[in-house]
């Protein structure tokens, strides 16, 4: 299912469901907006295997830095 009809379908069932249904009844568009939009899937795992790789360099430099003296 593409994205904006998954968000579409996630936002009419919990209007249905009264899960914060006075909410998105009055954000209803900027609320899918918002979700198809700004979430980049892609963007965010670059941006989490780079904080991990920034972490693992850290961390051996710091080994190294020990293991040398």
């Amino acid at each position: 299912m593409p994205l904006d009809d998954a968000v579409q379908k996630a936002v009419t069932e919990c209007i249905q469901e009264n899960i914060l249904a006075d909410f998105l009844k009055k954000n209803q568009a900027e609320v899918i907006a918002m979700s198809i939009f700004e979430y980049d899937k892609v963007e965010e795992e670059k941006k989490l295997r780079k904080a991990e790789f920034d972490t693992g360099v850290e961390q051996g430099f710091k080994q190294g830095v020990e293991q040398g003296d």
